[in-house]
């Protein structure tokens, strides 16, 4: 998944990102549409092997970033996901994923996405989701 501006600012974009893969661009800027609902759709309905979220380093695409994190929540898969950053002059300034293995604690056999977003004070152990825990 990709903000459309990331294949201007990027010279290799078409090579790193879009060469033998599926690739979905948009803009939560120009776009007034919620991505989440329509990722977590696709997502839940296709065998995904992984994500890479490919936004600028500027404010208004933190909504891709956004969108895809709460789509793969959502969609009830464990896919593992990346994100990058495009610098405004065009380099890779930041390339991102977080994946907790809490089996110890939880008793999952597989990693755990972790997700930013606020969740219940009174949620299970397991759905904490947001939380990472040592010991």
């Amino acid at each position: 998944m990709a903000a459309d501006c990331t294949a201007y600012a990027y010279g290799n974009f078409h090579n790193d990102f879009i060469r033998n893969r599926v690739t979905l661009i948009g803009c939560p800027k120009l776009d007034s549409v919620d991505y989440s609902e329509k990722l977590t759709q696709i997502i839940a309905s296709n065998d995904i092997k992984s994500v890479t979220v490919v936004r600028m380093e500027v404010p208004c695409c933190g909504g891709i970033e956004h969108a895809v994190k709460k789509a793969l929540q959502t969609s009830g898969k464990f896919i593992p996901w990346q994100v990058v950053t495009i610098s405004t002059d065009g380099r890779i300034i930041e390339s991102q994923s977080l994946k907790i293995v809490e089996g110890m604690i939880t008793g999952e056999s597989e990693p755990i996405l972790k997700i930013e977003e606020e969740i219940p004070l009174d949620s299970a152990l397991g759905d904490q989701k947001n939380m990472v825990f040592s010991g």
